[in-house]
């Protein structure tokens, strides 16, 4: 029988039309996604507030007009509470002219809804992961790219324009359904065109590009200082993906496990066609072999992939899964801190952005140079060092740069460990259930990471709390990808059988 990445391979694994395919499609859609799926840390910043008191005097300054009208946090029954402003509330617009916070009015007592927000962000995360993942593998992935990439604007626009807390609750959510399925398909679709030597090339490429669009987050917000025009303007681009689908082919894996030969032939022909190859070898291969080494034609849901999944697999798939959690705990966790951190608000998100472009190009190299496993565990003790080290400082006075130094530290090696991550994910499950799999794995994750803005609400008890669980979980990712295989250099598994003893 012969392999897909034998097929690949006759037809070129890394040639003109690979390049084509992710220079000109995959990197520019990931760079675009986190411009439209992080946009919302920026509109949903809350700005420094005060009570609005009528009457200033124009000899009396704005500071010291606060420090004689302005009313207090104060202790009633053991429990701070912030009074009622009789006049209502003023925002500091020095960043923004406004933000969904300053509109709603989700102050004081209502600041709770902030939090309930980032939370239903990531359960809506977690559902769009598992209905898209499990469809992509019966569908397709370049269907499931279309019809995403038509419902991301839609959902994000109408949440801007309703101009209602409740409404822009509900479209917010729905939005989320979205991410980061969109990334995880298109980083699926190139990954399944790339042969085995160029995965970790590959990888961290699209996750260069994916770092490029956070950094360009703080500048598009500086020039769109409003969060309803915010919103509009980081939504219409998803539109220019839809026609460049009539031109991406569909996954010759996908096809190949889906049984439809004739069609992963014809994909493959072109392939070979645009690397300067004959593609008589991919045909011949096709129709003189036994046949692939293929899943059933359809593939499982995730309760028979769990039913079908031998011990060895299953053990493999819950360690991934707890790296998931730990992984998107710590890295939302981080980039939430962006708001909490002193200086500027555009360069704090930059900076907590930029850190990313040097650990995607480190992990460039040690995953080729010592593999997947060892980079892992490395990063995932150092990104637990970085927070624990935070905690001393957090009784130094001054040590703000300190600080802020550790969050980045945690920062970078949260981002490495997150694109070693995709990686092994990818690697590790069959083609019949990738996606699948996938999903299911970092759905897990996407739904434990709610709780960070809970965790970080910890700091209002004691501030050393948040980096002690961050720590925590920082140790028990360590501790998880241990228990996983290496995957460098090996050839991706394409039937259960191939994964259970991979």
């Amino acid at each position: 029988m012969v392999s897909c990445d034998e097929l690949l391979s006759a037809a070129g694994d890394c040639g003109g039309y690979q390049r084509r395919l992710v220079g000109l499609f995959v990197l520019p859609v990931c760079f675009y996604i986190p411009v439209a799926y992080l946009t919302v840390l920026m509109q949903l910043s809350l700005p420094d507030h005060w009570c609005h008191v009528p009457g200033r005097p124009e000899n009396v300054s704005l500071q010291q007009w606060w420090n004689s009208t302005l009313p207090r946090w104060v202790a009633a029954g053991g429990t701070a509470h912030c009074p009622d402003c009789l006049y209502g509330w003023e925002f500091d617009r020095s960043d923004f002219s406004e933000t969904a916070p300053a509109a709603f009015l989700w102050v004081c007592d209502q600041f709770g809804q902030l939090t309930a927000i980032y939370s239903m962000h990531t359960v809506g995360n977690l559902l769009g992961s598992v209905v898209f993942g499990a469809l992509s593998d019966r569908l397709g992935r370049r269907l499931l790219v279309f019809v995403v990439s038509a419902l991301m604007p839609v959902f994000n626009i109408v949440a801007v324009l309703v101009r209602n807390p409740m409404g822009f609750t509900v479209m917010r959510v729905l939005s989320s359904l979205c991410y980061p399925v969109i990334y995880q398909l298109v980083f699926t679709l190139g990954m399944e065109f790339t042969g085995v030597s160029w995965r970790t090339t590959y990888a961290v490429g699209v996750s260069i590009a994916f770092t490029l669009g956070m950094c360009a987050i703080p500048l598009v917000a500086y020039l769109v200082n409003d969060w309803v025009y915010l919103g509009i303007a980081t939504s219409l681009p998803a539109l220019l993906i839809i026609p460049c689908l009539w031109v991406v082919d569909e996954s010759p894996r996908w096809l190949v496990a889906q049984g439809r030969l004739s069609a992963a032939s014809a994909v493959l022909s072109r392939v070979a066609t645009a690397n300067g190859l004959p593609p008589e070898p991919v045909t011949r291969l096709l129709r003189d072999a036994d046949g692939p080494k293929a899943a059933p034609a359809h593939s499982p849901g995730l309760l028979a992939l769990v039913r079908a999944a031998g011990p060895r697999l299953v053990k493999k798939a819950a360690a991934i899964t707890v790296c998931w959690v730990t992984n998107v705990i710590m890295y939302y966790g981080l980039m939430l801190s962006f708001s909490d951190m002193s200086g500027s608000l555009f360069v704090n998100f930059f900076l907590l952005s930029v850190v990313e472009l040097p650990s995607n190009l480190l992990a460039l190299y040690v995953c080729g140079r010592f593999g997947r496993r060892p980079t892992q565990l490395v990063f995932f003790v150092l990104s637990a060092a970085a927070m624990f080290g935070i905690i001393p400082l957090k009784f130094v006075p001054g040590s703000g740069d300190a600080v802020t130094f550790l969050l980045m530290l945690g920062k970078f090696c949260t981002s490495l460990t997150f694109v070693v991550l995709y990686m092994q994910t990818a690697e590790l499950y069959p083609t019949c259930v990738r996606s699948l799999g996938t999903g299911a794995s970092s759905l897990v994750g996407i739904g434990a990471g709610a709780v960070s803005p809970y965790i970080l609400q910890l700091a209002a008890r004691h501030p050393t709390y948040p980096y002690a669980v961050f720590g925590a979980f920082g140790i028990l990712g360590a501790l998880s990808v241990s228990l996983l295989p290496e995957t460098r250099g090996r050839p991706l598994p394409e039937t259960m059988e191939d994964a259970e003893a991979y």
